[in-house]
């Protein structure tokens, strides 16, 4: 599938790639969610996530993993889990893998004047003069901007408020024993509705 789809006569589900669903009662890695999630419906008790290590984010064809499309995993599981995309408020990517993603995390903490090493996170929205160059730097923000593009009518007229980089980081002597933090990032849409009540 060359692009992501929005249309009911080409929408395909995860099944249609050969992906199965299969439920587990393994304990939660998605802690860093957890800020967010009284802002939108639970994902069979866990926020719904992006794996990277599961769709491929490479631009490459032939080192995909799947066809599937990052942007249709996402919106295949939450319809699953959830229902209509005007619900979803918030979108989580675990353990980014990505060097560009990575350096991104890096560049935004820059800019804040913070050490991408240290546990904490970092916000990045539209009204900073480098959000331009950190979307189309990192390929997560791009596949979550381009799924508010394709599915802008599903999720409310909906464009990306926000990036929050996440990093689990290190504690003192750890950073001269240990090599790259784990990094996490979210991802706010916000719809039509609340651009006009200033929101």
């Amino acid at each position: 599938m060359a692009a992501c789809n929005s249309t009911n006569k080409q929408r395909k589900t995860a099944e249609d790639y050969g992906f199965t669903r299969k439920h587990t009662d393994a304990p939660s890695s998605h802690g860093f969610m957890n800020p967010y999630l009284d802002a939108q419906p639970p994902l069979n008790g866990e926020p719904p996530l992006s794996n990277p290590r599961a769709a491929s984010i490479k631009t490459d064809p032939d080192s995909r993993l799947t066809e599937m499309r990052h942007c249709n995993m996402i919106v295949n599981n939450y319809r699953e889990a959830v229902g209509n995309l005007v619900n979803l408020r918030f979108l989580g990517t675990r353990s980014v893998i990505n060097d560009d993603a990575r350096e991104s995390t890096k560049t935004a903490s820059e800019n804040a004047e913070k050490d991408y090493t240290d546990p904490g996170s970092v916000e990045t929205t539209l009204d900073v003069p480098y959000w331009d160059k950190c979307i189309k730097m990192n390929p997560v923000a791009r596949g979550k901007k381009k799924l508010t593009d394709k599915w802008a009518s599903e999720m409310g007229d909906a464009v990306i408020k926000r990036l929050i980089f996440i990093s689990e980081g290190f504690h003192g002597d750890e950073k001269s024993n240990l090599g790259e933090p784990k990094l996490h990032m979210v991802t706010e849409p916000r719809r039509s509705s609340e651009i006009a009540e200033g929101k």
